[in-house]
């Protein structure tokens, strides 16, 4: 009794392409990046309404659509009885992001970044599973600075 070549190539393709359909089963969800910078509002013919906004833009980065429930950030220890802030949009939440779309929001105040004192940990933006997406460090510091200037 010999093995064929043909049958042991066959049995190592066929373990790898259903390795490969379990972890891609497994992987295949919609993926949010999350962005937050200084912002100015202007508008054509207006010019400049606000210069001091934080915007948020999140884009869907993933194959299947995400469903954003909120934005916002989360401070180190709780002001009151709160450990998150939530940023209240003109856009309607819950907002379904397809694969490739973006949502952006610059509604709100730099100043109110920084709340008695104490900067956010973290900024980003919750989908309805509950998970949350973090901006980078970068991002969030820079928004920082720019808040604590604003305030002296």
């Amino acid at each position: 009794m010999t093995i064929e070549p043909v049958a042991v190539y066959g049995a190592i393709v066929s373990t790898a392409v259903a390795a490969w359909n379990i972890y891609r089963g497994l992987t295949d969800r919609g993926r949010l990046h999350v962005s937050v910078f200084p912002a100015v509002h202007a508008a054509a013919g207006l010019g400049i309404i606000a210069a001091d906004r934080v915007a948020y833009s999140v884009t869907n980065m993933g194959r299947q659509p995400v469903w954003i429930r909120q934005i916002g950030g989360m401070y180190s220890r709780s002001i009151g009885e709160y450990r998150e802030f939530i940023i209240t949009t003109a856009a309607q939440l819950p907002k379904k992001l397809e694969p490739g779309e973006s949502f952006l929001e610059a509604n709100f105040g730099l100043a109110d970044v920084i709340s008695d004192g104490h900067a956010p940990i973290a900024m980003g933006a919750w989908d309805t599973l509950g998970r949350f997406y973090r901006a980078p460090k970068r991002e969030r510091d820079r928004v920082i600075r720019s808040a604590r200037a604003l305030l002296k």
